[in-house]
């Protein structure tokens, strides 16, 4: 079980730093890694896997329960139309 968490956070941490505004000035630096979700998420992966291996794997549930409610409310969305 925290094996899914930490790869549903790797995911959603990625999202927030290749989509979101907050982290927009990063990507106008145009620094390349931050222009590409596959090249980032390696990077982010193994910051999470560097947290499972300290037992810190609980930091990640936060940006989990997040990404899935934000799935949920996209899927609830569509069925309702």
């Amino acid at each position: 079980m925290r094996w899914l968490i930490a790869v549903i956070a790797v995911e959603a941490v990625v999202e927030i730093l290749i989509h979101s505004e907050l982290f927009g000035w990063l990507r106008r630096l145009s620094i390349p890694l931050f222009n590409c979700a596959w090249c980032l998420s390696v990077w982010v992966a193994a910051a999470a896997f560097g947290l499972m291996l300290i037992g810190l794997w609980w930091l990640m549930i936060p940006f989990a329960i997040s990404r899935m409610s934000n799935l949920f409310h996209e899927i609830f969305s569509r069925v309702r139309g």
